[in-house]
């Protein structure tokens, strides 16, 4: 992403840890595959929780209140998530320990959504696979971009990296906050669920609950 300078931010969350870092990542840190997805509690579930109720005739509005109430929600969602999970090794599927998968995949969980599906077992596989994963369903999907003013996630998206990151199957995270040159997220793999604030290299897009 091109280093100029923007005015335009979006909702963010105090962190108190926002320490950089090079990424590394186990070198067997394929995820768990079933059938081609993810295996995972609720991944495949078809019964209506009540964010699924409330967002099942899901449109864009273009009421500003609105836009703003969503937002303020979803950053209430990952400060929460964040409360309760930083520093803890979440295993969703039990296989391969704590990957980054796991989080995200925690972090719908939270939220009343199935985790989040990949199509083929790698983290990048969130937002390759949108359109046949099942992840449309629930989520609204944002192609990063340098030259869109607007391009800039929330607090409360979940984050994708391409396969140039994590030994060719990708990143995944939730953003806590961001603007145009950073995005400060949770993360795990390497490690616990840790605050890690990166810039867009790699960042293939964002999903925005519905």
């Amino acid at each position: 992403m091109n280093s100029t300078a923007r005015t335009k931010t979006t909702q963010t969350i105090t962190t108190s840890k926002t320490t950089a870092k090079a990424w590394t990542l186990l070198a067997a840190g394929a995820l768990a595959v079933s059938g081609g997805l993810v295996a995972a509690p609720g991944a495949a579930s078809a019964s209506a929780t009540p964010h699924q109720a409330e967002h099942s005739a899901a449109t864009e509005s273009a009421d500003p209140a609105e836009e703003v109430a969503q937002v303020a929600s979803s950053a209430d969602a990952a400060q929460a998530f964040r409360d309760k999970w930083e520093g803890s090794y979440i295993d969703v599927d039990g296989y391969y320990g704590a990957q980054c998968w796991d989080l995200v995949a925690q972090y719908a969980i939270d939220n009343g959504l199935p985790a989040l599906a990949t199509g083929d077992g790698a983290a990048a596989g969130i937002f390759e696979n949108y359109d046949t994963n099942g992840n449309a369903q629930y989520w609204e999907k944002h192609v990063n971009s340098t030259t869109d003013p607007d391009s800039v996630p929330k607090a409360g998206d979940v984050l994708v990296w391409d396969r140039s990151w994590g030994g060719g199957y990708g990143h995944t995270a939730v953003v806590l906050e961001a603007d145009w040159n950073n995005v400060t997220v949770l993360e795990q793999n390497p490690g616990a669920a840790n605050v890690s604030t990166y810039d867009y290299s790699g960042v293939m897009g964002w999903l925005s609950m519905k």
